[in-house]
């Protein structure tokens, strides 16, 4: 409206500026109003009078348009619509009447001049009675405007606020989105190459997304996938029980592997089973709670797994397996023919079902301590651990552990061998040896006797006889005397051979350096007489039985001495360690053996007699 008035104002001025201009050309040759002399009326008044007149016509003119304006656009219903006509009239007369008033300077027009005046009289105190009524609620129109400016201008001002905030959130908007495609892409190529079958569905157990391991798993094609339910997945003998377990994850979801101790099969599109294992974990999408299922062909995981069972099954001793928690997993049918148990009564049970009640106090830390080592070992060698069979009794055993790693954790894999026919074959040896070693002592003693008189009486003969008679007389002395001493050596042998197993004594740290030291001292007349040369080595500190270890350097030695060649002997002792145990040697340059001979020489009471008579000979 006020770009209309601003309009209509030039337009007003320039009709006064030609009304004025024309009075001043026309007024002083007009006739004065009411037909009077216009030489009594002053040039002033008239001057004044058309200019006010010609300033009242186009004002109520522009105010006339700017109010029907207002009304039309504002539409307030500020005033009725006979106020309103009212308002018009009187302007549209004050208007005529002025023009009147400046025609009327040069003829007189009064009577139309007073029709014009009165009607804008009427119409004026009618406008009057209008403004007055309408007065209060222009006030608050215009205090409404006010405010209704006020509030543009916060609208405005919120409007460029929300502007802001949404091309802030436009652009966020714009990186969720971005960050969400490289997520999803991320998501789409870790699960594309992933080696397991991938599955996602829904409560409803709809299938919502395959990876290229599911399709090449089970034999479909994605397309014929997705959205199909996955009992088609499903073998049908696990159909019924199958929504329960779904229902069931879904009431409690957490990720865990699906059918724990159960065996599991997936169907695929030929109709073939194949074993799986199956991880569950729980996942929200935008389509809800979903389950994301990662399967596992173990179809060689099983074959191996049956090939092991077969292959426990053919050992030909008791296996069992058992469980960190000391629980049996697995046994065989040699295990159920030792202790007289079903396979049902011992898989699942304590280890300890199998122990004498005297072994079970200590058998928990016996457990830990393997677990902590880890390393294979025996256990009862010697005949001192037993087993308890079904009925109560009692089995010497002898048991092999070893540490392995199993789907469900490290286990321990116990061979378990009965060792009663052993331990009564034992037995019976170490009656056998007692009786060897009395009968020994006896035999020796009855022979010692006999034999040092033979050898007296001979020793006399060729003493007394020798040279006296034929040189065939002397040869058969040295025979008789030659026999006898060799009869007292096997004597003698024999004894010491059957106190070996029966005077052994405790092994104990030897200094193997001083005991070859103190062999060597006692030879110390032989090896003068014959010029030998004894070089030893570093020798180690071991484990052992002294006086035996001491007989075994002096049976070396004594031979290297004994059955050398014409040169003088030469002898070197040296030890160097081996697979856990050390490895000596004595080495020489006697007279040695063929290699044909190699076995019968270490045979009892067995020697090579040529060999020895062409030594005693030299």
């Amino acid at each position: 409206m006020a770009d209309a008035v601003r309009t209509m104002w030039p337009r007003a001025l320039a009709l006064t500026l030609w009304w004025l201009g024309w009075a001043c050309v026309a007024a002083p040759q007009g006739r004065a109003l009411g037909g009077g002399d216009p030489a009594s009326v002053p040039v002033l008044v008239v001057w004044t009078q058309g200019i006010a007149h010609a300033l009242i016509a186009p004002s109520c003119l522009v105010i006339l348009a700017a109010l029907v304006r207002f009304v039309s656009s504002t539409r307030s219903g500020l005033a009725t619509a006979s106020g309103i006509v009212a308002v018009g009239v009187f302007l549209v007369a004050s208007a005529a009447a002025a023009v009147a008033e400046i025609v009327g300077l040069w003829e007189p027009v009064s009577l139309a001049s007073a029709v014009l005046t009165g009607v804008a009289a009427v119409a004026a105190v009618v406008a009057a009675a209008t403004v007055v009524r309408v007065l209060p609620r222009a006030r608050a129109f215009m205090a409404a405007a006010r405010l209704s400016d006020e509030r543009r201008l916060e609208l405005e001002a919120l409007r460029a606020i929300l502007e802001r905030r949404v091309e802030d959130s436009s652009r966020d908007l714009a990186v969720a989105s971005d960050t969400v495609r490289r997520a999803e892409a991320r998501f789409h190529h870790v699960v594309e190459s992933a080696p397991s079958a991938i599955i996602i569905t829904d409560r409803q157990r709809r299938i919502l997304y395959v990876n290229r391991g599911a399709e090449m798993l089970f034999g479909y094609e994605r397309e014929a996938l997705l959205d199909q339910s996955l009992d088609m997945l499903v073998p049908d003998r696990f159909r019924g029980a199958h929504a329960g377990h779904v229902a069931e994850f879904f009431a409690e979801p957490k990720a865990r592997a699906m059918g724990a101790g159960r065996d599991l099969f997936g169907r695929r599109r030929d109709g073939t089973d194949v074993p799986i294992e199956i991880g569950l974990t729980p996942i929200e999408t935008a389509d809800g709670p979903c389950t994301l299922a990662s399967i596992v062909d173990i179809t060689s995981r099983v074959r191996a797994d049956a090939l092991f069972r077969l292959v426990v099954e053919a050992v030909p001793c008791a296996i069992v397996m058992v469980g960190h928690d000391g629980r049996i997993q697995l046994i065989n049918q040699k295990t159920e023919d030792l202790f007289g148990y079903e396979r049902d009564e011992l898989v699942g049970a304590g280890i300890d079902r199998l122990l004498p009640e005297r072994h079970q106090a200590g058998h928990g830390a016996q457990v830990e301590r393997f677990f902590a080592a880890g390393d294979a070992r025996p256990l009862g060698v010697g005949g001192e651990l037993y087993g308890r069979r079904k009925d109560g009794s009692e089995v010497p055993i002898e048991i092999g552990l070893n540490l392995i790693e199993t789907p469900t954790g490290p286990a321990t894999l116990a061979s378990i061998i009965d060792i009663t026919e052993r331990k009564r074959s034992i037995d019976d040896l170490r009656r056998s040896n007692a009786d060897l070693e009395q009968f020994a002592n006896i035999a020796s003693h009855d022979l010692q006797e006999p034999l040092r008189m033979v050898a007296s009486y001979t020793e006399l003969l060729a003493e007394r006889y020798q040279g006296h008679i034929d040189e065939r007389a002397d040869k058969y002395i040295r025979y008789a005397v030659d026999g006898a001493r060799r009869m007292q050596r096997l004597v003698a042998d024999l004894l010491a051979y059957s106190r070996v197993g029966s005077q052994g004594h405790a092994l104990v740290p030897v200094d193997t350096a001083q005991l070859v030291a103190r062999v060597v001292e006692s030879f110390e007349g032989t090896i003068r007489a014959t010029g030998a040369e004894i070089s030893v080595g570093t020798l180690p500190l071991v484990l052992a039985d002294e006086l035996q270890l001491m007989e075994v350097f002096q049976n070396l030695i004594g031979n290297a001495l004994k059955f050398r060649s014409s040169a003088p002997p030469r002898i070197a002792i040296a030890a160097a360690p081996g697979d856990q145990c050390w490895v000596f040697s004595v080495s020489d340059n006697g007279i040695g053996l063929e290699m044909q001979y190699a076995e019968r020489i270490f045979q009892m009471f067995q020697r090579l007699h040529e060999t020895v008579r062409r030594a005693l000979d030299r």
